[in-house]
């Protein structure tokens, strides 16, 4: 079943319609305390939706990540989402697991980068859910 997770990944990550715009991100954080780092993709799918495939890996734990959110403009150049997603839980040690995503998020416009903050709450479905706190840019 871990073989999975790579599989989840590729899919979520590389099979995107060839006339999407996408927008790659990267992000660090702590998870639960631990530090943490990720990466993402992020592709408007509608009027004020947003498909956010992304991972996250900590020293604890793996995430893999289809999240969708919807943003709520603030101005031109500023944002606030909220969202949900289904998530690949890999723990250190453990099998693996899925389980859902709530996460909000305020995003600022720098030129041609987002600058973003993001807190997220992951409940798997075999054990305790954890907290993330991330910031990151999106180029």
């Amino acid at each position: 079943m871990k073989r999975f997770m790579p599989v989840f990944l590729f899919v979520l990550m590389f099979v995107v319609p060839a006339d999407a715009a996408v927008r790659w991100g990267a992000r660090i954080g702590i998870v639960d305390g631990e530090p943490m780092i990720g990466g993402e993709l992020i592709m408007k799918i509608g009027s004020g939706f947003w498909f956010n495939p992304n991972v996250e890996l900590s020293s604890d734990v793996i995430t893999t990540n289809a999240d969708v959110h919807y943003d709520f403009e603030i101005s031109r150049d500023a944002a606030f989402w909220v969202g949900a997603g289904a998530a690949m839980i890999n723990p250190d040690g453990q099998d693996l697991d899925v389980g859902v995503n709530l996460l909000a998020g305020l995003g600022v416009r720098r030129g041609r980068y987002i600058i973003y903050t993001q807190v997220k709450r992951v409940a798997p479905s075999d054990y305790d859910g954890f907290n993330s706190l991330a910031v990151g840019v999106r180029f």
